[in-house]
């Protein structure tokens, strides 16, 4: 695909990264990263040294890294977007329920992308003027329970989330 890019002239990449990249930050248990902590979360900056939890995390720390090597070598216009967990209010409020363990409700309310917002921040790194590239942000919603921080997302690509899991959940 990035060959591809520099081929047909395309200078704009939107890399949908995720937050498996760094899903080692929090995780209550190594070897399931969807288990959050329940003590005080780290707060976790985009630019935080990789911790992933998993192969497929592995396998976008290492496309992050093609697109840096492009955004540089051939200056392609690059957003790395960590996505967090994207799903609709009802699988939120299914994956948060009393018959799910604490460590996973947790990791479900902090890390939750609504498609509003799922949206909106696409739009957002697709059509933005870059200040620089590779740009790798956070994407997740306006959760009171995340600890993905939104700073650079917001200064980057200006991206105002919405949504918030604790008002799906509490309202």
């Amino acid at each position: 695909v990035l060959d591809a890019m520099v081929e047909n002239g395309v200078d704009r990449m939107v890399f949908a990264s995720s937050n498996h990249a760094v899903g080692m930050y929090n995780a209550a248990d190594e070897h399931d990263p969807e288990k959050m902590t329940l003590a005080d979360a780290e707060p976790v900056r985009a630019d935080a040294p990789m911790r992933p939890d998993s192969f497929y995390g592995v396998s976008k720390v290492a496309c992050e890294g093609l697109t840096d090597l492009y955004a540089t070598r051939h200056g392609l216009d690059v957003v790395n977007l960590r996505i967090g967990w994207y799903m609709s209010a009802e699988d939120l409020e299914s994956n948060t329920g009393d018959d799910v363990e604490p460590e996973k409700a947790r990791f479900a309310r902090s890390t939750w992308l609504s498609p509003r917002d799922c949206r909106d921040v696409h739009r957002k790194a697709a059509l933005s003027d870059l200040s620089e590239s590779p740009v790798t942000v956070n994407a997740v919603s306006r959760n009171d329970d995340r600890y993905f921080s939104l700073t650079e997302t917001m200064q980057a690509i200006g991206y105002e989330p919405r949504d918030n899991s604790a008002e799906v959940l509490d309202g």
